[in-house]
C-alpha cells in the first residue's frame, strides 16, 4: 500500500543529489510531485517549475502555480542548500548574505506562502532538510551553521504559529554523507578526521535514508512528531574526542607526552588570583546598542567597575548613558554606529583604538525587534532584522578580532535571548536570528581559540527595560495559566534588571572566565522552567 497516494508534494532543489533521492522516495509512495529547480533546462513536463525562491515574490509565485495546477498542497519539502567554506575574518557581507538567503530566507518565505494556503486548508506538513551543523560547529563554514540553526528555529515558530491549523513541521539534521569530509575540511577542527571510526566503521549516510525519513514524517502515521529536529548521523555526534586509527594508537604514548607538555607548558597562562571586579579595571569594552536598555545598563556597570567603555548609538542618542557613566565616575566615549553597515562598524573600532589604544572586550548587543506575526512579515522587514541582528554581530566580530587578538584577555560576549532555544510566536525572524547567534558563538570560539580570545553568549529573558523596539500596538494573545505560586512568577522572586546582565558580563570579561568559551548562559530568573 502506497501511503501518500494522491497527495501533492512540493520539493525544492529537486535535481540536486538530495532532491533526486527525495523525489524517488515520494514517487514510490504514490505522491503527486511538484518540483522546483534552479535550472530551467531541467523543466521537461507538467509539475516542474523554475522559481527563485530566495525572494518573497518567487516563493509566492511558486506556491500559487502549484495550487493552480494541482488544486491542493499537502506537503512541502524545503531542500535548498548552500555551503561556502570561509572564516569569520575573511568573510564578506556578500558571501554571508548568499548563504543566509539560500538556506534561511528561502525557507522562511516559502513556509509563509505555503502556510497561508495550508491554514485555509486546515492541514499540511513541512519538512526542512538541514544539517547537524545547526547545532555542531563545523570549524569551516560558520555562516552555513548559523543559517541552518535559524531554519531549526523557523520550524519551531511554524508549529507555534500555524500548528493550530493542523500544520506540522519537522527538521531532518543530516550527518556525514559522501563528500562531506572534503566540503567541511578544516585546519582548526578535527571533527571529520578519522570519519570511518566515528561512524563505527559503518558507511556514511545517504540521501536515500533522509528521503525515507521525510516520507515517515509526512505520511500521517505519526502525527505526534511535531516541531522536532531529528538527527540522522549514525551516531557520529556521540563522539566527543579524536578517535585514533591503528597507526596513531601505536604512536600515542609519544604523542601524549608532546600533548601534555603543550597543555601544561610554561607558555600557558597562569591561574589568576584577581576577581571579576578588580582585574577588569583599565581594560576597554566596546558595547553596541548601549544608548538604552540592556546595553546601557551593562555600559554603566562596567564603567563603574573601572573599565574604559565605548558606548554606541544609532537612532537614539546616548546622552543619558554618558551622563550615568560620568555620575558613576567612569570613563567613556560615545560613537555613532550602524551595525548594519560595514564601513560604520570599521569606524567604530578605529575610534575605540584612537581613544583607548585597543579593545579587550566586545559586547554585541545592538538588535531590532519589529514584532510581526509570522504571516505578516515582509521581505524588507526580514532583511532588516537579519542584517542587524545576525550579520551585525558578524561585522563587529570581524573588525574587533585583530584588536582582541592583541589583548591579554580578548573577549567576545554576545547578548542573545532565551528565544535562541525556544520559539516566541510574537516575532519568528527575531528568534531565527537568536538561534543563528548561538552558532556564531560556537564557530567563533573555535576560530579564535588559537589567539586565546573567548566567545560566549548570554541568553536573556525577562529583563526590565524602559522601552522595547517594535510595534507598540502589538499584543500577542496567549493562553497562559496564571495562578499563585509560592515563589511568584519567577523562581528568583523578581524580574531581571540590567545589572544582572552587567555583572555576568564583568565575570566573562575577567580572568576568572578564561576556561569558558563557546558557552551559552541562560539568565531569566528561572521563568522558563516554572511556567513554560
Amino acid at each position: 500500500m502506497r501511503s501518500l497516494k494522491g497527495k501533492t508534494v512540493l520539493i525544492t532543489d529537486a535535481y540536486s543529489p538530495s532532491g533526486k533521492a527525495i523525489v524517488e522516495a515520494f514517487k514510490d509512495e504514490g505522491a503527486r510531485l511538484a518540483l522546483n529547480t534552479n535550472d530551467s533546462s531541467n523543466i521537461l513536463e507538467f509539475g516542474e517549475y523554475c522559481y527563485n525562491i530566495n525572494t518573497e515574490a518567487g516563493a509566492k509565485s511558486l506556491i500559487n502555480d502549484v495550487i493552480n495546477d494541482f488544486s491542493v498542497l499537502d506537503i512541502l519539502i524545503h531542500n535548498s542548500n548552500h555551503i561556502e567554506p570561509v572564516s569569520i575574518l575573511e568573510s564578506t557581507d556578500k558571501q554571508i548574505t548568499e548563504t543566509f538567503t539560500t538556506n534561511a530566507k528561502s525557507a522562511f518565505f516559502l513556509t509563509q506562502a505555503a502556510g497561508r494556503y495550508m491554514k485555509n486548508q486546515q492541514s499540511g506538513s513541512i519538512v526542512y532538510i538541514s544539517s547537524i551543523h545547526a547545532e555542531k560547529p563545523s570549524g569551516s563554514s560558520f555562516a552555513y551553521s548559523m543559517a541552518k540553526s535559524a531554519v531549526g528555529m523557523l520550524c519551531k515558530e511554524t508549529v507555534l504559529n500555524l500548528g493550530k491549523y493542523g500544520i506540522r513541521a519537522n527538521v531532518i539534521e543530516m550527518g556525514p554523507v559522501e563528500g562531506d569530509r572534503e566540503i567541511f575540511k578544516s585546519d582548526i577542527s578535527r571533527l571529520y578526521d578519522n570519519l570511518d571510526l566515528k561512524l563505527n566503521n559503518q558507511p556514511a549516510g545517504t540521501w536515500e535514508q533522509a528521503a525515507r525519513l521525510a516520507v515517515f514524517l509526512t505520511d500521517g502515521n505519526c502525527p505526534f512528531i511535531n516541531g522536532q529536529s531529528i538527527t540522522l548521523d549514525g551516531g557520529f555526534l556521540l563522539n566527543y574526542g579524536y578517535k585514533l586509527n591503528y597507526e596513531e594508537l601505536i604512536e600515542f604514548p609519544e604523542q601524549k607526552k608532546k600533548y601534555l607538555n603543550k597543555v601544561f607548558g610554561p607558555d600557558q597562562p597562569s591561574i589568576q588570583t584577581g576577581t571579576p571586579f578588580t582585574d577588569i579595571s583599565g581594560r576597554t569594552a566596546v558595547i553596541t546598542g548601549s544608548a538604552t536598555g540592556v546595553g546601557q545598563g551593562i555600559a554603566v556597570l562596567l564603567a563603574a567597575l573601572g573599565m574604559n567603555v565605548v558606548v554606541t548609538h544609532n537612532r537614539v542618542p546616548a546622552d543619558k548613558t554618558m551622563k550615568m557613566i560620568k555620575d558613576a565616575g567612569g570613563k567613556a566615549i560615545d560613537v555613532s554606529c550602524n551595525v548594519g553597515n560595514d564601513e560604520s562598524v570599521a569606524g567604530l573600532f578605529t575610534a575605540a583604538k584612537k581613544a583607548f589604544g585597543g579593545v579587550d572586550v566586545l559586547i554585541n548587543n545592538a538588535m531590532i525587534q519589529p514584532n510581526r506575526w509570522f504571516l505578516e512579515y515582509t521581505s524588507e522587514e526580514y532583511d532588516n532584522v537579519m542584517n542587524t541582528n545576525a550579520l551585525g554581530y558578524i561585522r563587529t566580530i570581524r573588525h574587533a578580532a585583530p584588536l582582541l587578538m592583541l589583548s591579554k584577555a580578548g573577549r567576545v560576549i554576545n547578548i542573545s535571548s532565551v528565544h535562541a532555544k525556544r520559539p516566541g510566536e510574537f516575532d519568528p525572524v527575531y528568534s531565527m536570528t537568536k538561534a543563528a547567534i548561538k552558532m556564531l558563538t560556537r564557530e567563533a570560539a573555535i576560530e579564535f581559540a588559537a589567539s586565546r580570545v573567548t566567545v560566549n553568549t548570554l541568553t536573556l529573558g525577562a529583563i526590565r527595560v524602559a522601552k522595547r523596539t517594535g510595534d507598540d500596538n502589538f499584543k500577542p494573545v496567549r493562553n497562559i495559566e496564571l495562578r499563585e505560586m509560592p515563589y511568584g512568577f519567577f523562581l528568583s522572586g523578581r524580574i531581571g534588571i540590567t545589572e544582572d546582565a552587567g555583572y555576568l558580563c564583568a565575570y566573562l570579561a575577567s580572568e576568572a572566565s578564561q576556561f569558558m568559551t563557546g558557552s551559552s548562559i541562560r539568565i531569566d530568573g528561572g521563568i522558563n522552567m516554572a511556567h513554560f
